[in-house]
């Protein structure tokens, strides 16, 4: 695999004397066309003045941030379009990234609405991929604890359908496809009730063509092909139709096989998968 880690923002016109008669046009013009007028943008509205605070915040200082800090700069540095400040976004999906290492700061971000901040980030700059590598290895760490509340909160933010639509944005990004690959293992990750809801979930979003089509894309990469078939293995996981579909999408027998206690394939780890704990590549 590869290294998973690198401005904000007038009236109308006057009315003519309510005494002087309407005009004819001069015969010459009567019969030439009128142009249309020219639209006019609406104008953005100015930043309250606790936005433009946290938008004129440095990265050394939302490196100290807490999480619900970190989420309302991110909302913030989303919310200034047209003029959307990317490395503001990053810079928080990073911070989050980070957070969510340690449990308790994971629940608090969790708590915070980190997955609906970052599931956002990612609809905002769809073709950025370092906004979608440091929002995707959030969703990682988020979810990869014992909480499956996490998970179930991801879920319920739309995280299945932002992380299909990385994949599919950025199809020729390597660390894009497996850091997805992934975030989707660690949302369907689990064997409390909703884990059925959340695959079911991942194949309504097309999560199983995504990743199939990335197995596809780089046949050559044997991480590729490792991350590639344990997420299927989990996204199918007692979903005997989601098998029956992603054998439809041209996945090979063995990358949607059982998953066993003691199959020994990364996604059946106890905790789920930090950006931490990463698999070494086979030899």
């Amino acid at each position: 695999m590869g290294d998973w880690f690198a401005n904000l923002f007038g009236g109308a016109p006057e009315a003519a004397p309510e005494s002087d008669p309407p005009v004819a046009a001069p015969a010459s013009a009567a019969s030439e066309p009128v142009a249309a007028p020219e639209p006019v943008a609406a104008a953005a509205p100015e930043p309250t003045p606790q936005e433009a605070a946290l938008l004129n915040v440095t990265a050394e200082q939302i490196e100290g941030f807490q999480p619900p800090d970190v989420v309302t700069t991110l909302h913030a540095a989303i919310e200034t379009m047209p003029d959307i400040n990317t490395q503001l976004i990053e810079i928080c999906c990073k911070r989050l990234r980070v957070l969510c290492r340690e449990p308790e700061n994971c629940k608090k971000c969790d708590e915070a609405g980190t997955a609906a901040a970052v599931v956002a980030a990612m609809a905002a700059v769809p073709s950025l991929a370092s906004v979608q590598l440091q929002a995707l290895a959030a969703l990682v760490n988020l979810c990869s604890g014992e909480a499956n509340e996490h998970r179930k909160n991801a879920v319920d933010s739309n995280a299945m359908k932002a992380i299909v639509a990385a994949m599919d944005v950025l199809p020729k990004n390597a660390e894009v496809q497996e850091m997805a690959c992934i975030a989707l293992q660690n949302c369907c990750y689990g064997e409390d009730p909703h884990a059925i809801t959340r695959r079911q979930a991942a194949g309504d979003e097309g999560a199983i063509e995504a990743v199939v089509a990335a197995m596809k894309e780089f046949v050559n990469s044997t991480p590729m092909q490792e991350v590639g078939a344990a997420t299927l293995r989990l996204i199918v996981h007692r979903v005997p139709e989601l098998r029956t579909k992603a054998l439809a999408a041209g996945a090979k027998d063995e990358w949607v096989k059982p998953i066993s206690q003691g199959g020994g394939i990364i996604s059946f780890r106890k905790f789920g998968f930090s950006t931490t704990r990463r698999k070494k590549p086979a030899e």
